[in-house]
């Protein structure tokens, strides 16, 4: 499999194009009597000319993310969670869904992007993991130790703390446009002032 996708690879079609050429001055007589080596060094040359192919473990994208908070929304409504719990999953998923629809403006703020993808990778994964892994009569009344709250409570807890990092994003990336409109209505409301009643 690995040899079968490096004989189509760019790196080994450069590489064959380069020993052709090697072969080719072999043929018209200027490569003398080492054109074995003058094949292999313009092969090598080729090879290490081309850039590898990027290695990608994890899917980064807009489309990933979506689709990794669509499978943990599947997920949360199946198990049939708590009712707050699912009020506070929509406001989650209204800004996630604002913050995704504009790829370009979240990519230009390094540290939204990486808020967005920690919450809907790691954060919220993890708080709903931890609950959906205790029986549902702990969950629901038992006090958690140290809390005063039920895992329930705590639960729509974190979710209020994932809200907050969401609108923190949420202000970096749309925070200009923002800025710009009230500016804007400032310049009217003096424009308005000067031309008088």
């Amino acid at each position: 499999m690995a040899i079968s996708r490096y004989l189509v690879s760019n790196r080994n079609l450069v590489g064959c194009a380069l020993a052709l050429v090697g072969l080719g001055l072999h043929v018209v007589g200027v490569a003398g009597r080492y054109w074995p080596l003058v094949l292999a060094g313009l092969y090598l040359a080729g090879v290490l000319a081309v850039p590898g192919r990027r290695v990608r473990l994890v899917g980064t994208g807009p489309d990933d993310l979506r689709a990794a908070f669509d499978r943990l929304l599947r997920r949360a409504r199946r198990e049939k969670v708590p009712t707050l719990v699912l009020v506070r999953m929509r406001r989650i998923e209204e800004l996630v869904d604002g913050l995704l629809s504009r790829p370009q403006e979240l990519a230009a703020q390094p540290d939204a992007w990486l808020a967005v993808d920690r919450v809907v990778r790691t954060d919220l994964p993890a708080s709903f993991e931890a609950y959906l892994n205790l029986p549902r009569w702990y969950a629901g009344r038992r006090q958690l130790p140290g809390t005063g709250r039920s895992a329930e409570q705590e639960l729509v807890e974190q979710l209020r703390s994932v809200e907050r990092v969401l609108k923190a994003a949420a202000d970096r990336v749309h925070g200009g446009h923002a800025r710009w409109l009230v500016e804007h209505g400032r310049r009217l409301d003096e424009q308005a002032e000067q031309a008088g009643p």
